[in-house]
């Protein structure tokens, strides 16, 4: 889970940047169609990536998740390569407080889901791993012990 949160945040840390570095206003055509076309992406990304890791049969992601990562990864990228000079200006001291920050949060996160002893699974969903056909399955809607 926490690498779904470190990509939502790089994601938004990217559209910062983007219209940062390149000096474009938020109402830009531009803007509007990148984060639509994300949105695209990220709906069934999200979906392949909780069936990855709530699904013990589903033994790799789907291909919107690669996809989504290679968007991710190449706008952070741009961002790096058009933004050296900002970047050089930054104050390391707050990107480290806010790295602290972040662990801090993630470390309260987990040990709250650790002390949580039933998982309650959605009643209806569709599998979507690759590995097995797209078919309706029902979950119980009943407490079970959560995986240790």
């Amino acid at each position: 889970m926490t690498a779904l949160v470190i990509s939502w945040q790089l994601t938004e840390l990217n559209t910062f940047f983007l219209k940062h570095i390149f000096e474009m206003p938020p109402g830009h055509p531009l803007n509007t169609y990148r984060i639509a076309l994300l949105g695209f992406i990220v709906a069934p990304s999200v979906r392949q990536y909780y069936t990855y890791i709530t699904d013990v049969r589903c033994k790799r992601v789907g291909t919107q998740c690669w996809l989504f990562l290679a968007v991710m990864l190449l706008e952070t990228l741009v961002s790096i390569k058009f933004g050296l000079r900002i970047f050089a200006q930054t104050q390391l001291w707050n990107i480290l407080c806010w790295l602290f920050i972040q662990v801090l949060t993630r470390g309260v996160l987990s040990t709250f889901h650790a002390a949580s002893d039933v998982y309650v699974s959605p009643f209806l969903s569709f599998s979507v791993c690759p590995q097995h056909p797209l078919h309706l399955r029902l979950r119980p809607l009943v407490p079970v012990e959560a995986p240790k």
